[in-house]
């Protein structure tokens, strides 16, 4: 069994400006254990900064630079290095420069589940964005059978986009080669967890935490803190939120005022990813005591306990009054 780590890079206009995707992603893979056969960096035509693809000389003798002859995004990327080497590797891992390994062993783990989940093509998250889209990877990080690229290519001539603003079409297309040719597709998001960074830090899956596969690059990025990266709100309390406060626990009667706050996160429609739906995570009370000192006792859902929401929201809380001294209520709500 061999695989080749198919990995699409862009030096140009983006939405986060940053020269370092490609040092930090390889970096990173470095870090972690896996039995790679090939790791292939594709730079595809226009992507001309080679401060970008300077990742020095020790790393660039573990890795095979493939310049493609056209600008047609990830997938026509991944599809061209496919037809380089065809059936000299078994698996082929698709993945962009900013999203990043996270977990030892993740070549084996692909391969495990595709072949447990018996598919051709196994993705982050296989759903449509919206009402009335069509099925794709919407979350494309993930493992393709070399078959199922020689079964595609033996029917059609893959063509995608170019680089421009209608980004998210080329999923569909480069989804629908699989499905209408008879292939499937399944997703890893019912087994771990799945982030994808748009301004701020969501989840394709009901998962949280850091059991993930892949992760996006402003997660492993000069080791920024996780209550930045997390869309974790908070709100007033109103009474609509009693039966919620019951469920996190029996004394929400003690807590009941003006000072309570809901813990929401605006969470992902399973469904139809792109349309929100808000989250309860749990809640916490900010108050004062009799020395005018700061407080928060925090409560978590028994739901959420196990995914550093607790720690999140206190580390935010003492960052926005960072100017005097937070003092945390112990809670037999939280293990930690």
């Amino acid at each position: 069994m061999k695989i080749n780590y198919l990995l699409a890079t862009w030096s140009g206009s983006r939405y986060t400006k940053c020269n370092d995707y490609l040092k930090v992603h390889l970096k990173r893979l470095f870090e972690l254990k896996h039995s790679l056969d090939q790791i292939t960096v594709i730079r595809p035509l226009g992507s001309d900064n080679d401060d970008f693809y300077d990742v020095g000389d020790e790393i660039l003798l573990k890795i095979v630079i493939l310049n493609r002859p056209d600008n047609d995004r990830s997938y026509g990327q991944f599809v061209y290095a496919y037809q380089q080497y065809t059936d000299k590797f078994d698996y082929y891992i698709i993945v962009e420069d900013d999203y990043i390994p996270n977990i030892d062993n993740f070549d084996s783990i692909l391969v495990n589940l595709i072949e447990k989940k018996q598919c051709d093509y196994l993705c982050g998250k296989y759903a449509t964005q919206r009402r009335n889209d069509p099925l794709r990877a919407i979350h494309n990080q993930g493992i393709v059978k070399a078959s199922a690229f020689k079964h595609i290519l033996s029917k059609v001539d893959p063509k995608f986009p170019k680089m421009g603003p209608e980004d998210g079409t080329e999923q569909i297309i480069f989804s629908k080669y699989f499905t209408d040719n008879g292939l499937t597709i399944k997703d890893y998001a019912d087994e771990y967890s799945v982030p994808f960074w748009s301004k701020t830090l969501h989840y394709f899956s009901k998962k949280r935490g850091f059991n993930t596969i892949f992760v996006p690059y402003q997660c492993i990025a000069d080791n920024i803190d996780a209550h930045f990266l997390s869309s974790i709100q908070y709100k007033a309390f109103n009474k609509k939120d009693t039966a919620f406060l019951l469920e996190v626990t029996r004394h929400w009667a003690q807590v009941y005022d003006e000072n309570v706050f809901i813990i929401v996160e605006p969470g992902i429609n399973l469904l139809y990813p792109y349309e929100n739906e808000e989250i309860k995570l749990g809640y916490f009370k900010l108050f004062r005591d009799e020395c005018n000192a700061l407080n928060i006792e925090c409560f978590i859902h028994p739901n959420y306990l196990n995914n550093n929401y607790y720690d999140i929201i206190i580390k935010r809380i003492a960052w926005e009054n960072r100017s005097e001294k937070l003092f945390i209520i112990p809670n037999k709500n939280i293990s930690c």
